[in-house]
């Protein structure tokens, strides 16, 4: 992933912006984007505490898990709790967080997870996409499997 990182990085900053011709861009002032703003990733505070010492807020999200298959729970740019039912998990279902995908199913990740190319007026910003991913949340379902659970991100 660090790599397909650094290269859409690369892509972003070689490849021209919109002109502001184009139709889906002549009503957007790209001036006002603040790269130097940007802050690509936010570590949590709550990564390695139990929900317990979670603010109150936080703690009865946390709690509010019965009836789901699966869950996960992303505070900054970290996942603080992800739970998928064992009997899923021993089907082949997989549902965790995209940085556990990306240790534990790089396969699966590098297979789908940007793959495919977006060419025209977009292709720039897909690229700062690529470049500044964090956090967030990976489901794979084995084909010929129905997914028929309720699971929640949050």
């Amino acid at each position: 992933m660090r790599e397909r990182r650094l290269e859409a990085w690369r892509r972003y900053e070689e490849l021209p912006g919109p002109t502001g011709q184009e139709e889906e861009w002549r009503r957007t002032d790209l001036s006002l984007l603040r790269m130097d703003d940007a802050l690509p990733y936010a570590a949590s505070p709550l990564h390695g505490q139990p929900p317990s010492d979670w603010p109150r807020s936080l703690r009865s999200l946390a709690s509010e898990q019965s009836g789901l298959a699966g869950s996960l729970m992303q505070h900054e740019s970290e996942t603080v709790l992800d739970i998928l039912e064992d009997e899923l998990a021993s089907k082949g279902v997989v549902w965790c967080s995209l940085d556990r995908a990306v240790r534990e199913h790089p396969d699966l990740v590098q297979r789908y997870l940007l793959s495919q190319e977006v060419p025209g007026p977009h292709e720039k910003f897909v690229a700062l996409h690529a470049a500044l991913l964090s956090g967030g949340a990976f489901l794979y379902v084995p084909a010929m499997w129905t997914w028929r659970f309720p699971c929640a991100r949050r």
